[in-house]
């Protein structure tokens, strides 16, 4: 698991991220590798355009990946490696 979050924080360090969002966003995926946009603005007290541009940025780093669910549901979005270390 700490191999994992040096990974990710080394990737947001080369990749220079400005936003304050990101490094609460990855540590947040550590202790909750499924999340929402919404769910996650909340938990963390972010603004909702934030985390959702956090998350595309994301994405692009292929640290999350987007999951279809059901429109009752959300938008869904996994950190897979994480969830295979907590499996």
């Amino acid at each position: 698991m700490q191999l994992l979050q040096s990974k990710y924080k080394d990737i947001l360090n080369t990749k220079r991220v400005t936003s304050h969002a990101l490094p609460r966003i990855v540590e947040y995926l550590f202790a909750n590798p499924i999340i929402t946009i919404s769910r996650t603005a909340k938990e963390l007290k972010l603004d909702y355009h934030s985390v959702q541009n956090a998350i595309k940025t994301l994405m692009g780093m292929e640290i999350l990946k987007k999951v279809n669910v059901n429109k009752r549901c959300g938008k869904l979005f996994v950190a897979h490696e994480i969830l295979q270390i907590l499996s």
